[in-house]
């Protein structure tokens, strides 16, 4: 079973899930029907749902689905962090090729112009629709979600997202704040309604449209909750009694952890509620009867996402779309690890279910190539007659398959980078090297890399010894005339140079990018409401 909720105080390292529907996913119906896609993506998800073996939380009609599709146990993401881990997936490329480990540039501008999984259908002949958070606004989605190049149609965005961190949470004292912990009223709210139920309407409006269409649809819906701050319908909170509600196992920093390695969970601690408790920055401890609090509205946002997933999947049946359409369920990042399987994964398996050409994997390196894939095609684990075969795949009558997961040692280092071109600085580290043991233990937090068993070679900075100079990564100053370019364009940018960049960084702007200083208004196709 999924551990029970050690990351409880750092939102963004949460464990992803992904839920493929194979019902509709037969090798006879992949050549003769277009299948539609219906895409769900949930923000920071970690496996707290029955599906998962978690006995606490509600989660029904997520549960439902898995019964009825492929759930993998052991996928991760990319990055744990919102924006790199979205473009990572939606274009089936790792951040060292987006060139986005933060939330501060555009892949189309900065890295290459590298297609996207729903601008793949929408040019397969498919219409692209985006409802919620899908990209991650902003910069890294060029104000616009990556439209028109991705979208059909202008991408939606729920009108009450705008209220989500504003004083809208009512408190003991009868103010209004902007808390942590919001369960609301939601006739008490502005507009009477909330950007999840905003999402799940708008949603349910484009399929009834597309129910009269002669082209087959790809939709993703990106829902906000559960992440923070925790604004629900307050009638979800009486699911979970705070006298149910279990402590994390593991409340204390992990021994021999690098301090760059651990989240201080400054965003929250900006939250009204929690600038109460006047907490120690960066390890003070949360108080026992507040950490219940954040778990048990945790799990309420769960609860209340399951019941927007269980009114689409309604719709859609409603609808008779459900046996045409794929659906695939992921939360967008996870633990910053890669195993059997990845969200990488996600793009070259849709497109083959539904049919379409897998693009071929990636060459080394991709910069300069539009259209590749850098994760696995798990088509062969919807085959019923290879799944035999697979020694990481068990099948129940129901046919759920679940991946089990071996054991590992995960070295990781922390860089300093230049976000724009992506070049590591292996000489200016920011402090720290870890390894953690996984294993099949539910809880396992301790820092391993400086044992003596199980040290692993470092790289030490501002070495000089030859050794050590051969494990460096970085291009050589020598010997490379290609090399010697791409160094004078680092430095230039170090200096500020925008007018020198390296041959390496200026093949892969595309010209016919433009950049959009503002998103455009929603126009629907016709009047929704």
């Amino acid at each position: 079973m999924p551990p029970g909720g050690w990351c409880l105080l750092c939102f963004g390292l949460v464990l992803s899930s992904v839920c493929a529907s194979a019902e509709s996913a037969a090798p006879s119906n992949l050549t003769t029907v277009p299948l539609n896609v219906l895409l769900i993506i949930v923000d920071d998800l970690r496996p707290s749902l029955g599906c998962y073996g978690d006995k606490l939380v509600r989660s029904p009609n997520i549960d439902q689905l898995a019964s009825h599709s492929l759930l993998f146990q052991n996928a991760f993401a990319q990055q744990a962090v919102c924006a790199p881990s979205r473009v990572s997936f939606l274009t089936g490329r790792r951040p060292d090729t987006t060139r986005l480990y933060d939330f501060n540039s555009y892949w189309r501008v900065h890295a290459g112009n590298f297609s996207t999984l729903p601008q793949y259908f929408k040019e397969n002949g498919y219409v692209t629709m985006s409802v919620g958070k899908v990209f991650h606004p902003g910069i890294s989605s060029n104000y616009s979600d990556d439209s028109p190049y991705s979208w059909s149609i202008p991408p939606y965005h729920p009108s009450s997202e705008k209220y989500e961190n504003t004083k809208t949470c009512r408190g003991p004292d009868g103010e209004l704040h902007a808390n942590l912990l919001c369960p609301v009223d939601i006739a008490d709210v502005p507009e009477g309604t909330l950007p999840d139920k905003q999402s799940t309407e708008q949603a349910i409006r484009l399929l009834e449209k597309t129910k009269t269409s002669t082209r087959p649809f790809f939709l993703a819906v990106g829902y906000h909750k559960p992440h923070i701050p925790f604004r629900y319908p307050k009638e979800f909170q009486k699911l979970y009694p705070l006298e149910n509600i279990t402590l994390a196992p593991d409340p204390k920093v992990p021994a021999g952890l690098p301090p760059v390695a651990y989240n201080p969970w400054m965003d929250i601690r900006q939250r009204e509620d929690v600038q109460a408790l006047n907490l120690s920055v960066p390890y003070g401890p949360i108080p026992v009867d507040f950490q219940r609090k954040i778990r048990q509205s945790y799990f309420a946002s769960i609860s209340y996402l399951d019941t927007q997933v269980g009114h689409l999947l309604s719709a859609l049946d409603d609808l008779q779309l459900a046996n045409s359409t794929i659906i695939a369920f992921a939360s967008d990042h996870g633990r910053q690890v890669t195993d059997l399987v990845e969200l990488l994964s996600l793009s070259p398996t849709l497109a083959g279910l539904a049919g379409l050409h897998v693009p071929p994997r990636c060459p080394v390196p991709s910069f300069h190539v539009e259209l590749c894939r850098e994760g696995q095609n798990l088509m062969k684990h919807f085959q019923v007659e290879d799944v035999e075969g697979d020694p990481h795949l068990h099948v129940s009558q129901a046919s759920l398959g679940v991946l089990t997961s071996p054991v590992l040692k995960l070295p990781v280092s922390w860089l300093r980078f230049i976000s724009r071109s992506g070049q590591k600085l292996w000489r200016r580290p920011l402090g720290g090297f870890n390894m953690a043991r996984v294993t099949r233990k539910p809880v396992e937090t301790t820092a391993v890399m400086h044992q003596p068993t199980l040290r692993a070679k470092q790289l030490t900075p501002r070495a000089k010894t030859k050794k050590t100079r051969k494990s460096d990564c970085r291009p050589k100053s020598v010997g490379s005339g290609k090399a010697k370019k791409i160094q004078k364009g680092i430095k230039g940018l170090l200096h500020g140079n925008s007018k020198k960049k390296s041959s390496h960084t200026s093949t892969t702007i595309p010209r016919k990018v433009k950049r959009v200083k503002k998103a455009k208004k929603f126009r629907p196709l016709t009047k929704m409401d």
